[in-house]
């Protein structure tokens, strides 16, 4: 029996009230079961503030039922189990290291901030981020501090083992100046790419080598004419040898060293600063090769350093002015100070690593940076007015707990000046180091070991014991880092005092292997008194 329309609509408005309040009561109750399971993650988040909330992971790695000591033995297992990651240039592969970069394992901090990850912010954010982590979505990624400094000394090191100098057209002075070498690109890494990817990358590597970020590098363009002056100018300059003398000893480049030395460099435009002009110059790094191996005869007479800074200018004198002359090159030889050179340790086997002509702000903090990760303390001995100009290095030197010496004013070879002008560069670098060190400084080391009586008195009255050297591996001399490693390895005794330079990039990189070889044998560092 059909039923009136007015009834069936009144019944079909009763039934979808009905469906409607089921719908809103399934709502309710699935808001309620929603906002209970809400507070009980809440609530139990909460009460399990020793553990990290529920679902979290690191690396894919639930961690949620593990107290801080667990997560903190998870973290050290994967700081230990760290993989290398892998850089490609050129078909060759350049694998990073954690102690490459100087990682710090600082597993108690990221243990502590693992443990508060969900549980800081407001209400909203709380909830959110503990839902994402319930659900599966949240896995915390492994990280560590790495060592900005360390970052730029492994880059420095990729470039010079990848980098190449673009070279400008130049005569070709070994066979015939008066042909013309065309110029050629150089190469060189992106120093701020690569510490990006560096950064990205180093705690998650990909499976394959990254490429290496390589840039091509150029120089000017160059008339032929310009290059055929220089060849001209060479042939003139390289027509006699040039010599130098130092305790005895002569150094000689010949004509065909001066032809091999020979290079050619970009310099600003006398004229137009704007531009460059092709010049001639020594290769320094064949020239201060040539003048180590000199260097070791020297220093085998005088046990003083060599003095390669005027032995630089002697020969540079002579080769632009094209006048001969056999410039004698002062030495440090002079009183007998055998005495204050390897010190005395008492039967320790214990070493002194020192470095002179610092501070400066490039490779003195990288050199800072190592001895600080490694635990060692050193003798800095800090030249006046280079302290003047980078003062927070001097202080840090200071604060870092490394011992503090005077090296002059200006580095000059003190028996070539009056009593007056030696106690001026002694006095005026005291005064610049008392402040840095809270103390007054007491000792000193004289700049190539030049000492005589005047420099001996001068320090006397300063109160400035003098503190030569006994190890000299001449790292100015451009040795590769192994060879500077094995010249301060195989010469290194107990008690013996290491002479280095904070200014060299070879010994920022050869630090961390000398350290590393020297604690294997069994030596402690010690800092000069």
């Amino acid at each position: 029996m059909k039923l009136p329309v007015k009834i069936q609509t009144t019944l079909e408005k009763i039934q979808n009230r009905t469906r409607a309040s089921r719908r809103l009561r399934l709502i309710l109750i699935s808001v309620a079961i929603f906002l209970f399971l809400e507070n009980l993650l809440l609530a139990y988040n909460n009460l399990q503030a020793k553990t990290p909330i529920l679902g979290l992971k690191i690396d894919n790695q639930i961690i949620s039922f593990h107290t801080a000591p667990g997560v903190e033995r998870i973290v050290n297992k994967k700081f230990a189990s760290l993989p290398t990651l892998k850089f490609l240039y050129n078909g060759q592969i350049f694998q990073v290291s954690a102690k490459d970069v100087g990682v710090n394992n600082n597993s108690n901090l990221l243990t502590a901030k693992i443990l508060t990850l969900g549980r800081t912010g407001n209400l909203w954010q709380r909830v959110v981020y503990q839902n994402l982590a319930f659900l599966g979505f949240k896995s915390q990624k492994f990280t560590a501090d790495i060592s900005e400094r360390q970052s730029a000394l492994l880059a420095l090191d990729l470039q010079t083992k990848i980098a190449r100098e673009a070279q400008p057209p130049m005569p070709d002075f070994k066979n015939d100046s008066t042909k013309i070498i065309p110029a050629a690109d150089g190469k060189k890494l992106n120093t701020a790419k690569f510490l990006i990817l560096l950064r990205e990358n180093f705690f998650n590597p990909p499976p394959n080598p990254i490429p290496l970020p390589v840039e091509k590098t150029f120089t000017a363009a160059h008339s032929e004419e310009e290059v055929r002056v220089l060849g001209t100018q060479s042939r003139e300059l390289v027509q006699s040898p040039i010599s130098i003398t130092s305790s005895g000893q002569i150094f000689t480049l010949t004509t065909d060293d001066l032809k091999t030395l020979l290079t050619v460099v970009e310099r600003p435009n006398p004229q137009n600063p704007q531009n460059v002009v092709l010049a001639l110059r020594l290769s320094d790094t064949k020239l201060n090769q040539k003048l180590g191996e000199f260097a070791t005869k020297v220093e085998a007479i005088t046990n003083a350093e060599f003095n390669d800074h005027d032995a630089r200018i002697a020969i540079y004198s002579q080769f632009y002015s094209g006048k001969r002359k056999n410039i004698v090159i002062p030495t440090g030889k002079g009183l007998a100070y055998q005495k204050v050179l390897g010190e005395n340790t008492g039967g320790e086997k214990s070493i002194y690593l020192t470095f002179d002509d610092g501070p400066n702000d490039i490779y003195h903090p990288l050199i800072l940076d190592v001895l600080k990760a490694k635990n060692i303390k050193a003798t800095f001995f800090l030249v006046g007015n280079l302290t003047q100009k980078s003062l927070n290095v001097a202080q840090r030197t200071k604060t870092e707990g490394h011992a503090i010496g005077n090296h002059t004013l200006t580095h000059s070879f003190l028996p070539n000046l009056s009593r007056d002008a030696i106690l001026k560069e002694l006095q005026s670098t005291e005064n610049i180091l008392n402040i840095i060190n809270g103390a007054p400084v007491t000792i000193f080391r004289p700049p190539y070991g030049g000492i005589n009586t005047s420099v001996q008195r001068n320090s006397q009255q300063l109160g400035l014991k003098i503190k030569l050297w006994d190890v000299d591996p001449k790292d100015w001399s451009e040795p590769t880092v192994d060879e500077l490693v094995r010249r301060v390895v195989t010469s290194a005794h107990p008690g013996a005092n290491i002479l280095l330079h904070s200014n060299h990039m070879v010994t920022a990189r050869a630090l961390p292997r000398i350290i590393e070889t020297l604690k294997s044998q069994g030596y402690s560092f010690k800092t000069l008194e």
